[in-house]
């Protein structure tokens, strides 16, 4: 009898099938002849009508899980449809006993990177031939997918081929002991039996099926020769009856094929024996995989340091569950995830198995600190942390370590380029996973994940942590529509068991997180008929006029809404095709700065909205049209009025200084965080406490900011910051939502967030630094403001997301409605991918001029556009080089680090009007330098068509950018 398969198998049958180039369009048929339901096979193509592709793989799906699926029926069904070369590879893949050996150790193949010197070994040894060594470098020398299935080809042809193969991996450390595994099971299983056996003039190769752990065949030929011819005949009879009675052949077309494998019925008794011997053989050996992993692992896990509501939240992960740990901000939830791995580990370990997992955080502030924290937990791992900046990718490192800790971005990156697989990985832990929503990274790694669990792939087991699994968009607050968003959030990361909350040991936890006291100050805004917000408007008035009458604006120049209302207009004049477009063009970004110095005015010092004023690059006299001109007399004039003026009191900056002096005066010791909107009012805060004698005699400020275009720290510079901010060389750290997620610092006595409009999670992650004993966690906001209101509507939604996570912690989750939304994901990302391709398809690249987003300067053409793999978009043209742009240096700016391959030293700007195009890259380990293009710096104008398009990514435009290595080619 041959193996049962189940679905973990879907993938591997899909693959020999689509290597024997199978004909998708005759699935129907091969369903009706492995004895599907017809009304199931209808119900697969009317439920997939749209997406062909999905029919065989869920005609495959459902026999798998009929409990009667062997390798045999499906290679015997494929010879009824007339597929007889796609049923003979089956047999060489599935059936034959080489082929299957090779199979059995497919994880450790998996696993191993061959060095180049083995590789050309294989080569030597006719193993694989050229192609397939090709197909090796490109997937870094890991014999796995169709290069292996090449491989069992081989020697499914020549059983010796095994045993050459066994002795070539023999030869090198690497895999010796695979080699030793792989040489035991050609000399139990193979040897014994003669590989051609003369019945008739034709000669047939008859193959030995001997037990296997993953597959648990039931099949073996006895030694004794007798017996075995005359099975060996019978079972040729009986296939031949078989045969004719499904299709009228002729006889030629009747001969046993000489890598068709015999199906004994019964066993005999020396069968028997042979079958428990190679049980025991085979359990013999997984004992010794199992105690070489024992000896190579030694991990040492801290479990008196884990506290009862810690273990309560363990629990589900312990069992092997998918779930989500939701637990307050400072409550342990790293040394949670760090005693999961631990068993994980163990478990793995015992099975004979690396473990290995993947820590995905949020931000590459956050790997380097996880990474600390996991070393800390637990002795003995191998641990490192790889994120956009590391050169290091992750499938080559991560057969070397136990757990990588990386951003999601860097995970999607490769899988998106098929460098890494989810079945590559054993254990997923998601920090911060309430990210995993829209088209963010968690989400779309995530989105790999349930497009390997439809395709029947093996997966991961996730976990996720959140201090909230937050209420959802929208202003709803029905404990309905916050369950469901919570649901979706479970789905999205196919959290079977639902969301787990502390309920037995809350007292506990309460004891150990005391809640802050929470304090609101909202306070009047400052006077707008001030003589700096008078100076400004009636500048702002000027331009305005300027502009064509259906641009004018009805929004407050004070709020949010007018600057989306000038990014909107810009990119309406980049696509106009008015002569006008760079004069309007030049007074809306003239307009956005004053706008941005009369809001900064508002929360802060006159001095702040001064440097706004004062750092604006005025126009070149030699490149300047009449309204650049005049648009510099407006400017230089502004700065001549704004100059000495005092400015009102500021009420927001006054709260703030009784908040601080009254907490520092009665708390010396203490620390505290003031959170702030942007990286420029970090700076702010500082030089305002500063300036002011009395406070700066109590408060000794620092600030700390993440990753963004105005200004940049490195980790270490951050490590740095807190480091001095621990010590008490520092008692305030202003920063940015950078601290909000995550980022170790110390027990706060108090907590300041200053005129910040977020949504609930993030109000929930900034709660939470007030972790010390009588903290206090204070808002400052300007009454009747967008950032007042959105603050009363988190409250609400604050509260409704803990109570519906404690409702689901407590009832579970559907898994029909699981299932539901985990189809609507996918089926929202085909479309998604299908509209791209179709998109990429809509221009040809040679009608496409890239004009320049402000002066419309033919830049280039889109065919001389090229770009690599991380994305980045260069031209590689002399032409564009010398004519198009200029390189001009950053000032006083230092250089920013490298992104992923290229150093950016220069700024790149256009030629005729001096805006801002990208950077100039000088490529590391090369002496590749390249203009690299921001997208949405130019306007894509179709010469074919007359049509003009912006897009601010590059993934995003209607036309093909061909990669870096193919336009080289060419």
């Amino acid at each position: 009898m041959s193996a049962i398969l189940n679905i973990t198998h879907l993938v591997l049958i899909k693959d020999v099938l689509e290597d024997a180039h199978f004909i998708e369009s005759k699935w129907f048929n091969l369903g009706l002849k492995l004895n599907l339901p017809i009304n199931e096979l209808k119900n697969i193509e009317s439920n997939h009508s749209s997406d062909v592709s999905r029919h065989l793989i869920e005609c495959l799906n459902l026999w798998l899980q009929s409990g009667k699926a062997r390798p045999q029926l499906l290679a015997n069904a494929l010879d009824e449809i007339g597929s007889k070369l796609v049923a003979d590879d089956v047999r060489r893949i599935l059936l034959d006993p080489a082929s299957r050996i090779l199979l059995d150790n497919e994880d450790e193949l998996n696993h191993l990177s061959l060095s180049d010197e083995l590789v050309s070994s294989l080569c030597d040894e006719k193993l694989i031939a050229e192609e397939t060594r090709e197909m090796l470098v490109r997937d870094q020398n890991v014999l796995a997918g169709k290069s292996l299935r090449r491989v069992c080809r081989t020697v499914a042809d020549d059983h010796d081929k095994l045993k050459v193969l066994a002795d070539v991996f023999m030869r090198f450390n690497e895999t010796r002991s695979l080699g030793e595994k792989l040489l035991k099971c050609y000399r139990t299983k193979l040897s014994k039996v003669e590989p051609n056996v003369s019945q008739s003039s034709q000669a047939t190769n008859v193959h030995v099926l001997v037990p296997s752990s993953s597959w648990e065949l039931s099949t073996q030929i006895p030694d004794d020769k007798s017996t075995y011819s005359s099975e060996m005949q019978r079972d040729q009879a009986n296939a031949t009856e078989t045969y004719e009675s499904q299709q009228a052949m002729t006889s030629k077309e009747m001969e046993i094929d000489k890598r068709t494998i015999p199906v004994v019925e019964e066993l005999s008794e020396v069968q028997r024996s042979s079958v428990s011997e190679g049980i025991k053989q085979d359990q013999v050996g997984k004992e010794s995989q199992a105690s070489e992993a024992t000896e190579s692992f030694s991990f040492i896990f801290p479990e008196d340091k884990i506290r009862e509501y810690q273990k309560e939240l363990a629990r589900p992960g312990l069992e092997g569950k998918n779930y989500i740990i939701c637990a307050p901000t400072g409550s342990g939830k790293t040394l949670i995830a760090a005693l999961i791995i631990y068993d994980h580990l163990d478990k793995m370990k015992e099975r004979g198995i690396k473990g290995k997992v993947l820590f995905i955080v949020s931000t590459q502030q956050l790997a380097r600190q996880q990474n600390t924290k996991l070393r800390e937990y637990i002795s003995g791992i191998k641990v490192v942390d790889i994120t956009g900046e590391s050169d290091s990718p992750i499938h080559s490192t991560l057969p070397q370590v136990d757990i990588i800790v990386c951003t999601a971005g860097k995970l999607c990156g490769e899988l998106c380029h098929d460098l890494i697989h989810m079945y590559d990985i054993t254990l997923l832990v998601l920090d911060e996973c309430h990210h995993t929503r829209g088209r963010a990274p968690y989400a779309e790694v995530m989105e790999h994940y349930l497009t390997d669990k439809r395709n029947g792939r093996r997966l991961p087991h996730v976990i996720g942590m959140t201090a909230s699994p937050g209420a959802g968009h929208g202003r709803s607050l029905l404990k309905v529509k916050v369950i469901d968003h919570q649901v979706r959030l479970c789905a999205r990361i196919d959290a079977t068991h639902g969301i787990k909350c502390v309920q037995e040991n809350i007292t506990e936890l309460n004891k150990i997180l005391p809640t802050p006291s929470f304090r609101s100050h909202s306070l009047p805004p400052r006077s707008r008929n001030d003589h700096f917000s008078q100076v400004i408007s009636k500048a702002m008035d000027d331009l305005e006029q300027k502009l064509p009458d259906k641009t004018i604006c009805a929004f407050d120049r004070f709020t949010l809404a007018y600057q989306q209302w000038i990014k909107s207009e810009i990119e309406a004049a980049q696509l106009s095709e008015m002569d006008s477009q760079r004069d309007q063009i030049n007074i809306l970004k003239f307009l956005e700065v004053y706008h941005l110095a009369l809001i900064t005015y508002e929360d802060f010092e006159i001095e702040n909205a001064r440097d706004i004023l004062d750092n604006v690059k005025l126009f070149d006299e030699s490149v300047m049209n009449d309204m650049e001109k005049h648009l510099n007399e407006v400017h230089n004039q502004v700065l001549v009025n704004v100059n000495g003026i005092k400015g009102s009191r500021n009420a927001l900056l006054d709260e703030a200084e009784v908040i601080l002096m009254n907490h520092f005066r009665t708390k010396p010791a203490s620390k505290a965080l003031f959170f702030v909107r942007s990286v420029d009012h970090t700076r702010y805060v500082t030089q305002w406490i500063k300036r002011n004698p009395e406070l700066s005699a109590l408060v000794r400020p620092c600030s700390i900011t993440g990753h963004s275009r105005k200004a940049s720290m490195s980790k270490a510079e951050q490590l740095k910051v807190i480091g001095e901010f621990r010590s008490g060389k520092y008692n305030l750290l202003a920063t940015t939502s950078v601290l909000e997620e995550g980022l170790d610092v110390p027990e706060c006595n108090m907590v300041i967030r200053f005129q910040i409009m977020s949504d609930e999670v993030a109000d929930v992650q900034a709660q939470g630094r007030a972790r010390a004993a009588d903290s206090t966690f204070h808002t400052i906001i300007t009454t009747d403001s967008p950032v007042h209101h959105r603050l009363l509507i988190n409250n609400d939604k604050t509260e409704q997301a803990k109570l519906a996570a404690e409702h689901i912690s407590k009832v579970g989750v559907d898994l029909s409605t699981i299932a539901i939304i985990q189809k609507e994901i996918l089926e929202l990302r085909e479309k998604r991918i299908r509209e791209a391709n179709e998109r990429k398809q809509t221009w040809r690249a040679e009608d496409v001029e890239l004009h320049c987003s402000k002066c419309a300067l033919n830049a280039c053409n889109a065919a001389e556009l090229c770009k690599f793999d991380n994305g980045s978009v260069v031209v590689p043209s002399q032409t564009f080089v010398e004519t198009k742009m200029k390189k001009v240096s950053r000032g006083s700016k230092k250089v920013p680090p490298p992104v992923g391959e290229f150093y950016r030293p220069l700024k790149i700007v256009c030629i005729k009007c001096n805006e801002e195009w990208g950077v100039w890259g000088i490529w590391k380990n090369s002496c590749i330098q390249y203009p690299v293009l921001q997208c949405k710096k130019f306007t894509f104008y179709n010469k074919a068509t007359l049509e003009r398009q912006v897009s601010k990514q590059w993934k995003s435009v209607p036309f093909e950018i061909t990669f870096f290595a193919n336009f080289e080619d060419n």
